[in-house]
């Protein structure tokens, strides 16, 4: 009984590790991308000024043909989203700190 409970873990664990092995890559961009969310308060000190910043780049690795290329088009899809976020964040801020100008001004 107790060898038969042992075969059964080891198969569910064999089952669990094939499965996440299938979506390594995936998960592996998927917490990168949750590690830059998280730590995006940590900007102001890796960047400085905001303003000064011309351009963002992003590096990705290409290792397969189809399946990394419809990768990498959702990704950068996802990037846009962000890059939208991030600038429509940046106008609203810009706007309440030339309001708070023209108020304190006054």
């Amino acid at each position: 009984m107790l060898i038969h409970m042992l075969n059964m873990l080891i198969a569910i664990m064999g089952d669990t590790f094939g499965q996440r092995n299938e979506i390594a890559e995936q998960i592996k961009i998927k917490d990168h991308l949750a590690f830059v969310i998280d730590n995006w308060y940590l900007k102001d000190y890796a960047l400085g000024d905001p303003k000064k910043i011309k351009y963002i780049i992003t590096a990705f690795s290409i290792e397969g043909e189809q399946e990394d290329n419809e990768l990498i088009e959702g990704l950068i899809e996802q990037v846009d989203g962000i890059k939208e976020q991030v600038s429509n964040v940046h106008e609203e801020v810009t706007k309440r700190q030339h309001k708070q100008e023209m108020a304190t001004k006054r």
